[in-house]
This record gives C-alpha cells, sequence and structure tokens, in this order.
C-alpha cells in the first residue's frame, strides 16, 4: 500500500492493475537554469553504489491525511531526504501510510527528483570540501519543483492542508504556495 502510495499520492504516476508498467519518461522543469528531473530515479540506471550517505540529510516531514485515496481516506507521512550522488543530487521520499488503517508495515522509499551535480563527474577535491559544504540551494530547488508538480492542481494556496515540519520544506511549500497565489491574482 505505501508503494502505491507513493507512486500516486507523491509522485503522481498512474495506477497500474495487474502487472508492471513501463517506466514513465521523466518530467523535466527548469529551476534557475538549472534542469530537475521529476519521476522514479530507480527507472533510469540509477546506482546506489554511487551515493554519498554521509552526506545525506533528512529535510522534513509532511504529515497528510490523504496519501490513500478511498473510502475513507488513509493517512500518514512522508520524509524528505536529500542524498549526494558523485553525479547527482536526489530528493528522496518515504512515505509511510497510518498503521492503524493498514497495519504495521515498512515505509516505500524512491529518489522522486534529481539534478546533475555542477561537474560531470565527482571530483576528488570536491569531496574533501563536503563536509563544509551546504546543499540548500540544492535541497530547495528540489524540494520548490517536487512541491510545483505535488500541488499544481490547486488554484488556491489555502487548500493546501498538509502539515510540513522542517524549516527547508516550509520555505519550499510558502514559495509554491506564493506563486500559486500570485498566478491567480494575475488572472
Amino acid at each position: 500500500m505505501n508503494r502505491i502510495a507513493l507512486r500516486q499520492s507523491i509522485m503522481r504516476l498512474p495506477m497500474v492493475i495487474g502487472g508492471m508498467s513501463e517506466p514513465n519518461p521523466p518530467k523535466e522543469a527548469e529551476f534557475d537554469g538549472q534542469t530537475i528531473y521529476l519521476g522514479n530515479y530507480y527507472d533510469y540506471g540509477f546506482d546506489a553504489e554511487n551515493m554519498i550517505l554521509e552526506n545525506a540529510a533528512l529535510l522534513g516531514r509532511m504529515n497528510d491525511e490523504n496519501l490513500m485515496h478511498g473510502m475513507p481516506p488513509v493517512g500518514g507521512v512522508v520524509e524528505y531526504i536529500f542524498v549526494p550522488t558523485t553525479t547527482h543530487y536526489l530528493l528522496f521520499a518515504a512515505l509511510k501510510l497510518d498503521e492503524m488503517m493498514i497495519g504495521e508495515s515498512f515505509p516505500a522509499e524512491a529518489p522522486i527528483a534529481w539534478m546533475e551535480r555542477g561537474t560531470s563527474e565527482y571530483d576528488e577535491n570536491e569531496a574533501e570540501n563536503e563536509e563544509n559544504w551546504n546543499y540548500h540551494a540544492q535541497s530547495l530547488a528540489l524540494l520548490i519543483t517536487h512541491f510545483r508538480n505535488l500541488f499544481s492542481y490547486h488554484e488556491k494556496s489555502d487548500t493546501i492542508d498538509q502539515d510540513f515540519e522542517g524549516d527547508l520544506l516550509e520555505a519550499a511549500v510558502k514559495s509554491v504556495k506564493q506563486e500559486i497565489d500570485s498566478r491567480n491574482s494575475v488572472s
């Protein structure tokens, strides 16, 4: 159930009944001149060996009462984790539905947004500087792009009723809400 909710509610991918689907091509979005891809990076040659786990960071959580649509809807928590690799910056989502509704389960995890690093290959000099490196700009770009996609159907920002924990998540959601409100004030 967690995997279905992650694909449908967070990645906004279509539901597949009765088998496997071909990977959907990733959506491309521009953020400050950088191309950010949205989808399931597992489908596009993701190599876990390239992850730099010591620099991974929990960015925050989103609590949503309607992660799995149905009668009644099932809520849960989505954790957002930033993970650099030798070639990309990744935004992972880990979704866990309310166990009171579905029973005991493990969270479903997937890299849901990614962008290439500034250099084409990981540089050893870069590795030495990474412990002092701040990933806020990259994390914020990935989060804003993800939330633009996630909330693209909202016509008013006050209809976004999820709860957010974490400074970067709150900043990204605030930015997207402002975009929604300014888009509608122009209309």
